[in-house]
């Protein structure tokens, strides 16, 4: 795998830097990493370089345990569409099913498993390439990360059952005693969190599970698609499918997600013969038929999941782009079906 190769997104990595006031040229040439242009924002990097840097700032700031302090200015849209979008699953269980499926879209760097049994279940990060500098430092990113997943289903109180590191027992411990609790092994084969499995069908929201699934399902698939493709428009699309029906589903937001000002997002769209606007009410469209089509959701569900606080804005925008109204469309779409039966 390419040093440089775009493998994890580095924006929150790039904004802790600049708040310590520190020379991202001179960290480049003291971590031995090349390729990057200290003038412009970190929005990506190769993940072995990634490594080397956070390796490399745990040394030069003193602190073992930045790994832990990192997770503070992370927000959850440095880590992209993707994250996003599995972060809207209604429950845990389901959470963790995808974040395992799409955590390598994610970070190309790591991978999941996932086991669930009577009484515990443990959700495991592992990487592709172990052992080496700067593993313990991601290692305690990526465990906070999915410890403040389980506590927004369950409380800020909740700590886990046990907690598996695979790197070695550090002097100090009273940092991650207070982040994990007490229960901690070192020099493990994988890095684990341990945790009760009742707390598997904890709610995030009262959104209907069948039509989570059923959207979720083809827009994961979509998601896919559109960040293979590494090109602007497919980026946009992406963080638009991801954010749809919610308050960051705006072109000043995914402008700024996509580390790029407003206006010069809208010339591109313009130059694509396109505009946000068209973009997002095209993915509503096609959400809206799938959900009609496979499902008996009601309108006024999907209505509220494409961000609508009441069915008729949905009926308006469906009928200007299909010529029906969405309860029309799912007649003419039963019958098709019964057609070809």
């Amino acid at each position: 795998m390419s040093n440089h190769a775009a493998a994890i997104p580095t924006l929150w990595l790039d904004r802790f830097i600049v708040n310590q006031g520190l020379s991202k040229q001179q960290l480049f040439i003291n971590s031995g990493i090349t390729g990057y242009q200290p003038n412009q924002p970190l929005a990506h990097m190769g993940y072995l370089d990634y490594l080397k840097l956070v390796d490399h700032l745990s040394c030069l700031l003193e602190k073992p345990d930045i790994g832990l302090d990192l997770p503070k200015v992370i927000d959850e849209h440095d880590w992209g569409p993707v994250f996003l979008m599995v972060l809207q699953s209604p429950t845990l269980v389901i959470l963790l099913e995808n974040l395992k499926e799409f955590l390598p879209l994610i970070s190309t760097g790591v991978f999941a498993e996932f086991d669930v049994d009577y009484l515990h279940s443990e959700f495991a990060i592992n990487y592709v390439i172990p052992n080496r500098p700067g593993i313990r430092i991601d290692t305690d990113i990526n465990l906070c990360t999915v410890l403040e997943i389980i506590q927004s289903f369950v409380g800020d109180d909740w700590l886990p059952v046990k907690v598996n590191m695979s790197y070695a027992k550090p002097e100090n411990l009273d940092r991650l005693h207070a982040t994990f609790g007490p229960n901690i092994a070192f020099d493990q084969p994988q890095n684990s969190i341990v945790f009760e499995s009742c707390l598997l069908n904890s709610k995030h929201n009262d959104e209907n599970p069948e039509l989570y699934s059923l959207l979720n399902h083809e827009t994961f698939l979509q998601l896919k698609q559109l960040t293979q493709k590494k090109d602007l428009l497919s980026d946009i699309r992406a963080f638009i499918t991801s954010t749809i029906g919610n308050e960051q589903c705006n072109s000043k937001n995914i402008a700024q997600q996509l580390n790029m000002s407003q206006r010069s997002m809208v010339r591109h769209l313009t130059k694509a013969g396109t505009s946000f606007r068209e973009l997002k009410l095209d993915i509503i469209e096609q959400m809206t038929k799938l959900a009609l089509r496979e499902s008996e959701v009601s309108v006024y569900e999907i209505a509220l999941r494409m961000g609508f606080a009441e069915t008729s804005p949905l009926n308006r925008m469906f009928k200007n782009k299909t010529g029906y109204t969405p309860l029309q469309y799912r007649e003419l779409s039963r019958q098709e079906s019964q057609l070809n039966q």
